[in-house]
Order: structure tokens, then C-alpha cells, then sequence
């Protein structure tokens, strides 16, 4: 008879707080609760799918109940841990489909009777959200004043849909998406575990595209073994995802960058017609412009790319003599083609036109194209080869200098006189850049935009997405709109913070330090409103007044 084949997430579900992945902050405090034995009797685990929510509530439950706990974790021999799914003392239910007051009522009366095994009965609710309001009223007040044998875990992807009053009465613990780098290392145990042959850019494209979800990674990998079990090698991932072939991506980003519109159409028409998928591959397009501009910042950007050297190489090299600028406008294009993308009727035409935006950057009269033609015109201007139009003489003379001994050439009775030649002055050394008196707040963005165009052209963009808020103490504001929270966290960086912090304390005669928010615009409601506009129009701006109800 043939085995029962269990999904690697199963079968490599972790036993001990130690095992999970990612969220070692939710571990560790619930491992020193076993051990101090203080437990606490509900608790909430809310985050992303996949990060470990489930699995860290049956630990939980198994270590409170464990005969024999080792420094808080389970033991995993005795007959609680070994117990499975048949503890009668672990209760788990789905509240997507258990959402009415009737299934929180016959819990509420089982909850009254002890545990059979161990010291606690836990009640593991999954999907608590999904309750309904009658439901949160009947689960309030058991969560107030619990048995002492009881203790709940509530799991939800969507913390903000529960009652003040429920979260209240909960130990609340937030998981976060796990990082490419450690799944990608946890990939590799597993698969020296089950002897496979899966090269590491396969393992790094699974892990990518699982987007922090461990489930997802783990059924990813579950199905490339299956598609290939002879061995998995990066384009068996690809053609598995419907992802796009990483040298054509590479040749479309670069034609993408260089203007090439007809190269980026065709390369657009090919990869589809290859059965890439459109909202994949425009993810994918955006984090590979991603890529370039981290190894265009940071000198190792290995580890955070989950790379080899090699292919740092390849995309310095690619990226040599882009401004960042305009990487980064293609990769705020390519964000917001992905958002609309999902309620698109014509996807592709919506990619297309998207595409030819990026190749067309000299069009736009964006402050980020016109800094991109700054920057070309600065950088044809430092290499020399810049010349203004009509100044191109047909044939190249130079001037030869006039020999030492020879007189200058006498000029004509009739002639009109030469101009004189005004006097050389000595060479006075630059004034310092940083004023005699510090300047006024009114002034100072003005200037400190000056001297950062000078030196830095893409950081100079970035800067041009906010909008100052004026200085608190030793703090410059920065405000900047949700949309353009990449731009915020440019400015940000270390090297460019202290950059900017620099200037700005010539600027202002102090220490400062830069402060970045992230703002909601708050619009008019006379602008937001035509049919306000309108009565304008028609009675006079002074006769409408907006009265709030």
C-alpha cells in the first residue's frame, strides 16, 4: 500500500518556540511565560498569512501542558506533547465558519469544564474577525472572567475589525513577514534534509515570490520538486510561476531605461506570448529596478539581495551612467501600474502606455524628469562633449597662442576699434558656503535644495517630493504624501541624512537633525466638491460657507 504523502508545510511544521521563524520576539516571551509559569489566560496573535500564528499556538498549548518542560520548551515525549491531534485538552476553531452566537454560547458552557490531561484547556479561535457582533458580545464576557484552567488564543490577518474590548482583555502580539534571506537558509536545510537538487537562484525566486508568507514558500518549493524531480533549476521556477526568463527582464529593463520604446513593446509582446504572467511580471520589472538602484547606494548589497557578487557585477554594470532618478520615477510608474492592474479592463494597454512613460522620461514635466535632463546635460558638460546649438563651426580651428617677442598687430585709421582687454584680476579664494548669519526659516529650503542639486541630483528629486514643515527645536520636518514614501525613506538613508543634517547646520548655525512624516494631504472641501464649485460660480465665493453637521 502506497504512504500517505504529507505537504511539506506539514511535515516541516516547527514543534518548538526555538523552530519558528521570524518572530522571535512572540517566542521568546511566550517561552519565559512557561518557564516563570505565569500565564496569562488570552492572548491575541494577529499578522500577515503564513508568518506563524497557528503554529506557535499548538507550541503554546503543548508546552503549558508538557510534564516534563525544558527551560520553557516542550518536551515532545510525554504523552501531552505526543497527544496530536486527538488532546482533547486543545480546542480549535474556525471562526469563518463557526461565526454565530449559538457556536460562541456552546463553547462559553464548555469552557466551564476542566481539562482531562494536562493543567489547561487552550481554545485556539482562528480567524477571530470573522465573528459576528453577537458572537464578540457572547465571547466578551468569558474572555473577562475565565475559568482558571482556560486559556485562549485569538488569530487574525485583521486586527483593526475587532472590538476595543476584546483586544483589551488580550496580550497582544504582532508577527511579521519573514525576510528573503531566512527563508531562503531555511529552504536549504530543508531540501539537504530531503536530498534534492534545487540550484540557490531557484531557491531565491520561490522565496521572492512568497512575499514573507512561509505556507506559501513551502508549497512553492512542494510544487517545483514536483514539476521537476530530477533537479530545479532557476527557469523550471520561472516557467512554474509565469514569471518572465531573468535575461529577457534584464534586456527589457535596460531598453526600458534607455529610451528604447520599440525594444520594450516587442520585449513586453515576447515575454507574454511565453505565458509570463502581466501583474508578475510588472512585479517583477519594479524589483529588479529595485536592485539596481540598492547596488547603485549601498557598496554590499549581497545579503539584503539574497545574491552573489557576481550578479552585484552584472547589475552595477547595468546600471553605470543611469541617474537614480530615474530609476526610481520607473519604479514609482511601475507601483502604480501594479495597483491599477487589479481593476483594469485593458491590463495590457494600461502596462503599455506605463512602459512608454518610462521610455519617454524626457516628455514628462515632472520636477524628476526635468532633474533626469539636468543631470544628462551636466554629465555631457563635465565629459566635454556638450557644444550649444549653432556654435559647431563647420571646420575646427584653434587659436594658436602668439609667439612671446611679437607686437600686437597695429589697427587701421578707419577701422573700427578692437575692444580693450579688461584688466586680470587675482583669483580671490571662494566665499564659504555657509553664510555669515544663520537664515531665516523661509530661506532655508530654498538653499539647502540648492546645494543638494549641486552635489547629489537624485537625492535633490527626492527632496522635491516633500514639503517643509517648518523647524522645532533641533528638528528640520519634512512632510511627505503616502504615495511618496519611497522618496521619504531615500532621504532617510543614513549617508544621505547626515549629508543634508551638514548642511543645514551651516544653514541654521546649530546641531539639527532631520525628521521625515509621512502625511495625509487634507484637501479643501470647496476643491473636492464641483457642485460647491459651481454655486461659486454662480452666487460668489463670499456667499458659500460650509457649515459641519
Amino acid at each position: 500500500m502506497m504512504d500517505h504523502y504529507r505537504a511539506l508545510y506539514r511535515r516541516f511544521r516547527p514543534a518548538r518556540f526555538g523552530q519558528v521563524l521570524g518572530q522571535e520576539h512572540v517566542a521568546r516571551t511566550l517561552r519565559n511565560q512557561v518557564a516563570s509559569g505565569h500565564i496569562a489566560h488570552a492572548f491575541l496573535f494577529c499578522g500577515p498569512r503564513g508568518t506563524g500564528k497557528t503554529s506557535l499556538a499548538k507550541i503554546f498549548a503543548k508546552a503549558i501542558n508538557c510534564q516534563n518542560p525544558q527551560e520553557g520548551e516542550p518536551c515532545l515525549e510525554c504523552p501531552t506533547c505526543t497527544a496530536g491531534e486527538n488532546n482533547m485538552d486543545v480546542v480549535e476553531i474556525d471562526a469563518a465558519s463557526n461565526n454565530g452566537v449559538d457556536e460562541i454560547r456552546d463553547l462559553r458552557d464548555k469552557v466551564r469544564f476542566p481539562p482531562s490531561m494536562g493543567r489547561y484547556k487552550v481554545y485556539i479561535i482562528d480567524e477571530v474577525h470573522m465573528l459576528s457582533p453577537g458572537a464578540f458580545n457572547a465571547l466578551l464576557k468569558t474572555l473577562e472572567e475565565p475559568p482558571a484552567h482556560a486559556v485562549f488564543i485569538l488569530a487574525t490577518t485583521e486586527a483593526q475589525r475587532l472590538p476595543a474590548t476584546i483586544v483589551s482583555r488580550c496580550q497582544r502580539f504582532d508577527f511579521r513577514r519573514i525576510d528573503v534571506a531566512t527563508m531562503v537558509g531555511r529552504l536549504q536545510d530543508m531540501t539537504r534534509e530531503l536530498e534534492v537538487k534545487i540550484s540557490p537562484e531557484a531557491l531565491a525566486l520561490i522565496a521572492r515570490a512568497a512575499e514573507g508568507d512561509m505556507r506559501d514558500c513551502l508549497s512553492l518549493l512542494d510544487q517545483s520538486l514536483a514539476f521537476s524531480p530530477d533537479g530545479v533549476e532557476e527557469k523550471d521556477v520561472v516557467q512554474l510561476l509565469g514569471a518572465a526568463d531573468p535575461a529577457a527582464l534584464s534586456q527589457m529593463v535596460r531598453a526600458m531605461l534607455h529610451g528604447d520604446e520599440r525594444g520594450t513593446i516587442t520585449s513586453l509582446a515576447d515575454l507574454l506570448s511565453g505565458g509570463a504572467d502581466l501583474g508578475f511580471l510588472i512585479k517583477e520589472l519594479a524589483e529588479e529596478l529595485r536592485r539596481l538602484l540598492l547596488c547603485q547606494l549601498l557598496d554590499k548589497p549581497e545579503q539584503l539581495l539574497v545574491c552573489d557578487t557576481q550578479t552585484v557585477d552584472r547589475l552595477r554594470k547595468e546600471g553605470m551612467g543611469i541617474p537614480q532618478a530615474a530609476i526610481m520615477r520607473a519604479i514609482e510608474l511601475l507601483l502604480h501600474c501594479e495597483a491599477e492592474l487589479r481593476f483594469a479592463a485593458q491590463p495590457r494597454l494600461i502596462a503599455e502606455w506605463t512602459l512608454l512613460r518610462i521610455c519617454r522620461a524626457s516628455d514628462e514635466d515632472s520636477i524628476t524628469a526635468l532633474c533626469e535632463r539636468v543631470a544628462r546635460l551636466e554629465e555631457a558638460l563635465q565629459s566635454g562633449s556638450f557644444v550649444p546649438a549653432g556654435d559647431v563651426p563647420s571646420t575646427p580651428v584653434q587659436d594658436a597662442p602668439p609667439p612671446p617677442d611679437e607686437a600686437p598687430p597695429q589697427a587701421d585709421e578707419g577701422a573700427l576699434p578692437l575692444p580693450q582687454e579688461e584688466p586680470a584680476v587675482a583669483e580671490t579664494p571662494p566665499a564659504p558656503s555657509a553664510p555669515a548669519q544663520p537664515l531665516g526659516q523661509e530661506q532655508v529650503m530654498e538653499e539647502l535644495s540648492r546645494r543638494v542639486k549641486r552635489e547629489k541630483i537624485a537625492l535633490f528629486s527626492a527632496l522635491q517630493k516633500g514639503s517643509f514643515s517648518g523647524v522645532e527645536g533641533n528638528l528640520f520636518k519634512l512632510n511627505f504624501a503616502p504615495e511618496n514614501e519611497i522618496f521619504a525613506n531615500m532621504v532617510e538613508m543614513e549617508v544621505n541624512r547626515k549629508f543634508i543634517e551638514g548642511i543645514l547646520q551651516e544653514l541654521l548655525g546649530q546641531e539639527v537633525r532631520l525628521q521625515c512624516k509621512i502625511v495625509e494631504e487634507k484637501k479643501d472641501p470647496k476643491q473636492a466638491n464641483p457642485a460647491l464649485k459651481r454655486l461659486e460660480e454662480l452666487f460668489g465665493k463670499d456667499s458659500i460657507e460650509i457649515v459641519e453637521d
